[in-house]
């Protein structure tokens, strides 16, 4: 399988998840996570609550629920079962302001950094 993931960087990278829905058997232990390792659901569920790496909008919830039910139907109709999400957090944060373009490498760690224009008021939503 080729690489679906499209980063600028592999250095970028700071997660890769893949996400099946389920809990059962979904977790890589610690002891045996190394920066490539690709996660499970469980890590996922306990990096989000521990370190908020997406913030989804109610409207970004509904499009990927759309999605998944789109494909779902699809898969379902040729008797295929099997369905996983591939997740990638990206390490930066490329935000293009007509004052300047700050780039923020800090992704899922909090920071006190202002944002002082309104376009960067669109990504409020990412937590540094």
């Amino acid at each position: 399988m080729q690489n679906t993931l499209r980063f600028d960087s592999k250095n970028d990278v700071s997660r890769v998840y893949d996400l099946k829905g389920s809990r059962f058997k979904r977790l890589v232990q610690s002891h045996r996570i190394v920066s490539s390792t690709t996660l499970k659901d469980v890590n996922f569920v306990n990096n989000q609550r521990e370190l908020h790496e997406i913030d989804l909008s109610g409207d970004d919830c509904r499009r990927i629920n759309e999605v998944i039910r789109k494909d779902s139907d699809f898969l379902a109709s040729l008797n295929i079962m099997d369905y996983s999400i591939l997740l990638g957090i990206e390490s930066k944060l490329h935000i293009n302001t007509s004052e300047y373009t700050q780039i923020v490498s800090n992704a899922g760690k909090r920071s006190s950094t202002k944002q002082r224009t309104s376009e960067l008021e669109r990504f409020k939503r990412v937590r540094l």
